[in-house]
């Protein structure tokens, strides 16, 4: 618990990996890193780090497909000294050569980190599905062999430069702050302080020259993994057509709703009864990778029993019989009616964020959704539409196994 009420900022560049070189992968997630070494004003490269910490806050970055977002928070009597540390970092960057092995090594050690993680590893199985040359198919996390290329490090400095001065431009970016402050005096540290971002001109970059991401000869597949957790499951994913326009309407909401429904007749209460399965998880996760402008991933997966591994085939069975009989029905008005109400009683007695998570999830919201929306526009359901179509055994990419057991041949 905070002894001062918390300020925060989050600012959101709305460009990410899918502009990484080919031949450097990772190189954006290593500009995130490099960004934060000290500015012209405060050049100490953890002066913002050192500074936000000694008074009660902590600050953090992530790169994502479209968007890299930027955040901390501190105490807000401190607020005004962070904000004009933060601005600095997109100003005027330091980036020094020197900082080059540093930060290579500490993007290496997130990856190091997130190599044991199995969605981590199952991500990048996904990834190298997709057709050559899509952005989909980067390795986006970058690591100290990626990032050692074949190249000098004044030449790779350069392209973090030039990088930085191409994309971090105030047309891309969007901002949001949380304080007590007065609303005229929040908007006055903002034009006092954001002011001088630079703005390069250059369109934010789009992605609709690429065909779908995932090609016909990659589908229909079942991919056999060892996990490194001791458990089973199974996953089916679909790829699908980006719904990042329909919001309103929310496809992936619907059928989610229902495939993980956990009462009478649905597929957990079949599969448990069968002992079967523990757990059943349907959806996406709305993050960066799952969900873009070149597609959207639907994933339903279960948690298995020993016995549910046994018999994973009439597993698969059951699933695709509770969508064919979804199809057959049709979207019911009735049902997303419900959601919608559910949604809205989530989101109007949803308890308050923390000022950081507030800021990160609006600034990341301002890069997606109309103004009007910005607030809302994750969240809820407001236009009912049947003509969307649900997806079927014929769009599914890939179906994954997972089990601790060695797969026979």
């Amino acid at each position: 618990m905070y002894l001062f009420s918390q300020a925060a900022a989050s600012l959101t560049v709305g460009v990410g990996s899918f502009e990484d070189p080919m031949e450097i992968q990772g190189l954006m997630h290593f500009l995130e890193h490099m960004v934060f070494m000290g500015s012209e004003k405060y050049p100490k490269e953890n002066a913002f780090d050192y500074y936000i910490k000694k008074h009660g806050g902590h600050d953090n970055a992530h790169t994502e497909m479209e968007h890299t977002t930027f955040y901390f928070e501190v105490e807000e009597n401190h607020f005004y000294g962070g904000l004009d540390r933060f601005a600095q970092f997109f100003i005027n960057p330091l980036m020094k050569k020197e900082a080059m092995t540093r930060e290579r090594n500490a993007v290496h050690s997130e990856f190091q980190m997130a190599l044991p993680e199995d969605a981590s590893r199952v991500q990048q199985l996904f990834a190298s599905l997709a057709s050559e040359g899509h952005p989909m198919g980067k390795f986006t996390w970058g690591n100290e062999t990626t990032l050692n290329v074949e190249i000098p490090d004044e030449e790779l400095h350069k392209k973090l430069h030039d990088l930085r001065m191409r994309f971090y431009s105030a047309q891309n970016m969007t901002l949001a702050i949380q304080s007590r402050h007065s609303l005229d005096m929040l908007q006055e540290f903002v034009c006092k302080i954001f002011s001088e971002v630079p703005n390069s001109g250059i369109p934010r970059p789009t992605y609709t020259q690429y065909d779908f991401p995932f090609p016909t000869e990659k589908l229909h597949r079942l991919y056999r993994v060892v996990p490194m957790k001791d458990y089973h499951s199974v996953e089916i994913n679909w790829a699908l057509p980006s719904l990042l326009n329909y919001y309103h309407t929310k496809p992936l909401h619907y059928i989610s709703h229902l495939i993980g429904h956990e009462g009478r007749g649905s597929i957990l209460s079949y599969l448990k009864k069968k002992v079967w399965a523990v757990g059943l998880y349907s959806g996406n996760d709305e993050s960066g990778f799952e969900h873009n402008s070149t597609y959207a991933l639907m994933s339903v997966s279960v948690e298995l029993t020993d016995e549910g591994f046994k018999n994973v085939d009439k597993v698969l069975q059951v699933v695709f019989q509770y969508l064919a009989m979804i199809r057959e029905a049709g979207p019911v008005e009735r049902i997303f009616n419900e959601i919608e109400k559910t949604e809205k009683l989530n989101f109007d007695y949803a308890e308050e964020q923390t000022a950081v998570e507030n800021v990160e999830n609006l600034s990341e919201n301002m890069q997606l959704y109309p103004p009007e929306d910005y607030l809302a526009g994750e969240c809820l359901l407001c236009e009912y539409n049947a003509e969307t179509d649900l997806p079927s055994q014929k769009d599914c990419l890939f179906i994954r196994l997972q089990s601790a057991l060695d797969f026979l041949p």
